[in-house]
């Protein structure tokens, strides 16, 4: 499985940590303000809970949600046309706490 090491941006939803947003530590700052920042590793999993972008010759995922749906909606003619164009290709994340 391929790893990301990474920034997340962290808050407790019904008693367990859920990750908004990604990035470098600046970046956070700026975009999630107070936000608990934490280094996590994104982690290929075909199970896992969130679903990213890899770009074609991309370094790390991008877009990461936590729905399918969510991922979706980034798409205007959806994700599978842009895999099929060889733009890149969905990725099922989990995500751990460094």
């Amino acid at each position: 499985m391929t790893e990301w090491p990474t920034y997340a941006a962290r808050r407790v939803h019904n008693g367990a940590w859920r990750y908004d947003a990604f990035g470098t530590v600046q970046r956070l700052r700026i975009v999630e303000g107070k936000a608990n920042i934490a280094p996590v590793l994104l982690i290929e999993d075909p199970a896992g809970p969130y679903f990213g972008w890899l770009r074609t010759g991309g370094e790390m995922p991008e877009m990461i949600r936590r729905r399918l749906s969510e991922f979706k909606v980034q798409f205007p003619y959806g994700y599978i046309d842009e895999e099929r164009a060889g733009r890149g290709r969905m990725v099922r994340l989990r995500i751990e706490e460094m």
